[in-house]
């Protein structure tokens, strides 16, 4: 149970590599096809559908996710998993990115971009390794690693606000992205 459970995580993590999207959901997809794949969603929205789910780290089992698929002019533009559960200590966070930093990496390999971004220009010269967990609590530290794949642009980020951390793996379509942008646009110039 635990291999099969294992494969299903490495493999709906590596379905970007090979054009098919998202959890085995290809980009453009509708709404009623991620459905079909993904069954009745935890919460749907004007072009968004939540569920909950769990993926399988390496230094934790069974973490629980929501896994958001977004839509623009019906097709699936972006998705995205979101930690939602509570971790009891900030260094368990700081492990999970670092998890998800090496499934994705061994996937699609380097990321284009592995940043530590500091609130304060001077902290990071002293600041100390072993505080990350307390500069990342109170939101003056936060991560961030960009991957570019022949399909989609993968973000993982890491940070904190008011004293509320918030992991999240994003993958935006490089075919169907921009939708996302002309939608917004839309709805900006009708608003004002």
């Amino acid at each position: 149970m635990k291999t099969i459970f294992l494969t299903l995580v490495m493999t709906v993590l590596s379905a970007v590599a090979y054009g098919q999207g998202f959890r085995g959901v290809p980009w453009g997809a509708s709404m009623e096809t991620v459905i079909k794949e993904e069954g009745q969603p935890y919460e749907k929205k004007d072009g968004l559908l939540v569920y909950e789910r769990e993926v399988d780290l390496k230094s934790r089992r069974n973490i629980g996710v929501y896994a958001i698929y977004i839509f623009a002019e019906e097709k699936l533009v972006r998705t995205k998993y979101i930690l939602n559960e509570n971790v009891s200590e900030e260094d368990t966070y700081i492990s999970l990115y670092q998890d998800f930093q090496d499934i994705i990496t061994s996937n699609y390999g380097k990321p284009k971009e592995d940043e530590e971004i500091w609130r304060g220009e001077d902290m990071e010269s002293y600041a100390s390794r072993n505080l990350w967990s307390y500069y990342l609590s109170d939101g003056d530290l936060s991560f961030m690693t960009l991957y570019e794949t022949d399909h989609a642009e993968i973000l993982i980020v890491l940070s904190s606000e008011e004293n509320e951390i918030t992991l999240e793996v994003q993958y935006v379509s490089n075919e169907f992205g921009y939708l996302e942008d002309k939608v917004q646009k839309k709805k900006a110039k009708r608003d004002f």
